[in-house]
């Protein structure tokens, strides 16, 4: 069984024509894994000197490859880099299609694939990142079977500059009156320019702030645009550092339907959506349903519309830019990269059936002090009541019961799904003692979860977690669990917490 190195290679480009958003997403999930205490290096055939500077910055070894991107020779290279590093690969970018995915995995090495919009015909990676708002598991179902997916804005992955913005307070104010734009590292058909020539329509704006990227070919036309009129409101930034207090500064937005869109929301700011690239599309039309106005700036009243828009939204009451703030940010919540670093340092785990045989470790782990602390009748169990209950649900049709093991088969936890007929179940969960602090029970519950929805009737799953449980609410929660409030079980508060077959789909 492949499983994932402390060491992460991430494939990844950027470039004038390509833009820089597939490396800085990966950045993101790379400062991440540096938190658990790991290394990341990039391999990388295209990039800028302003890339390089900024990977630089965070202590990331960038490896230069002579290659063209997705061919046989770029699988051929990653590969042979990730054998001799020891290190699991994640791919970032539309060129690694379904031969480069079966290179990579036939060379026995570990994959995450990036994913926005299921381009590939078949997919090989162990798995699949699409943060999106309308990823959804239809897109990916030529895969393998092993291949799991994390869907959705839970996985939305922020730079670290951003966490620490998390408690922002936004002052909405009765008008707005300054906007951010940003379009991305290099905007090639300039819709930066178009932009600003529609804010200039509209005279509720006091200042606008545009940010672009060092290697944007139009940037010596965009600064003699914004010189040229002192009067005008506009000041442009290259490769501005301080994205989040740019943020926190503005009243609305103008962003392309990249990752931006992510960190926007994350900071609850009202934008408006520009696409610049046909797969930012399906961004924008997701967003539009959470009250979005989105541009297309290859419509020939682009100024106009984007105009109207933003005249709109400057104008709109107060309380619907604060309405439109709450909905965004109750999209993201930060925690993607943890989420998807936990996933990936616990490992995947092995299940198997419960057998006899496991009769003796099932008692010793439930009598353990720590399960019996967490447990809602928190008495020793004696080993006859264990023996009679034991055997009572070992097999039972009622009861859907795994061990998990690791890659070398050893036990290191065990999860039980009590059926009802309504299609109901009830989880009961626990990890070794000597495997706690692993994460694993994450693992765990997501391999579990999706088996039983895959194998059995079950179309909801339900737990019940003691509220001072704060490592297994967490669990709970990173395994996309939805948390619905207090409830009781045998006596005790609880907190309840459910899965939907579909809810679950999508996030996992």
């Amino acid at each position: 069984m492949v499983t994932v190195s402390d060491l992460l290679l991430i494939r990844a480009d950027g470039g004038e024509l390509m833009g820089t958003g597939h490396v800085m997403r990966c950045l993101a999930l790379a400062q991440g894994w540096q938190r658990t205490g790991r290394r990341v290096i990039f391999a990388q055939a295209e990039s800028t000197p302003a890339l390089e500077r900024r990977l630089s910055s965070d202590g990331i070894e960038v490896v230069r490859f002579d290659v063209i991107r997705g061919s046989l020779e770029d699988a051929a290279q990653t590969a042979e880099l990730a054998k001799e590093r020891r290190a699991s690969i994640i791919a970032d970018g539309y060129c690694f299609g379904t031969t480069w995915q079966r290179e990579i995995r036939n060379s026995g090495l570990w994959l995450l694939l990036w994913d926005d919009y299921g381009q590939a015909e078949h997919y090989y990676a162990d798995l699949i990142l699409n943060q999106n708002l309308h990823a959804s598991p239809q897109m990916y179902l030529r895969r393998e079977p092993y291949t799991r997916l994390l869907l959705g804005t839970r996985y939305a992955q922020l730079r670290r500059e951003f966490l620490d913005w998390r408690n922002l307070r936004r002052d909405i104010p009765a008008f707005a009156r300054k906007v951010l734009v940003t379009l991305g590292g290099s905007d090639p058909d300039n819709a930066t320019a178009k932009v600003m020539q529609a804010l200039a329509r509209v005279r509720e704006v006091e200042a606008v702030v545009v940010v672009v990227g060092g290697s944007n070919r139009n940037l010596a036309f965009l600064q003699s645009t914004s010189m040229s009129d002192q009067s005008s409101p506009i000041r442009l930034l290259v490769d501005a550092p301080n994205m989040p207090q740019l943020m926190a500064w503005a009243d609305i937005a103008i962003t392309a339907g990249g990752s931006t869109c992510w960190e926007a929301a994350f900071m609850g700011l009202p934008s408006i959506v520009v696409p610049i690239a046909d797969n930012q599309k399906p961004v924008a039309k997701a967003l539009a349903h959470h009250g979005i106005a989105c541009v297309d700036p290859a419509c020939a009243s682009f100024h106009d519309q984007l105009a109207n828009a933003v005249q709109t939204l400057v104008s709109a009451p107060a309380e619907d830019r604060s309405s439109l703030s709450h909905r965004l940010r109750r999209l993201v919540d930060g925690q993607g990269a943890s989420r998807v670093a936990q996933l990936l340092r616990a490992g995947e785990v092995i299940l198997r059936p419960v057998s006899a045989s496991d009769r003796e470790l099932v008692w010793g782990w439930a009598n353990d002090l720590g399960v019996r602390r967490s447990a809602f009748r928190s008495e020793p169990i004696p080993w006859d009541n264990h023996v009679r209950w034991f055997d009572s649900k070992c097999g039972s049709p009622e009861c859907v019961w795994y061990m998990a093991c690791d890659a070398e088969q050893n036990p290191v936890g065990q999860i039980r799904i009590d059926l009802d007929t309504e299609r109901n179940g009830k989880i009961d969960i626990s990890v070794s003692p000597d495997q706690r602090g692993r994460g694993l029970g994450t693992s765990i519950l997501c391999a579990a979860v999706q088996e039983a929805f895959t194998t059995t009737a079950v179309r909801t799953l339900h737990a019940y977690v003691k509220p001072e449980n704060a490592l297994s609410l967490r669990t709970f929660d990173r395994a996309g669990f939805q948390n619905i409030g207090m409830d009781a079980l045998d006596g005790h508060p609880a907190v309840h917490f459910i899965a939907t077959e579909a809810v679950f789909e999508q996030r996992n």
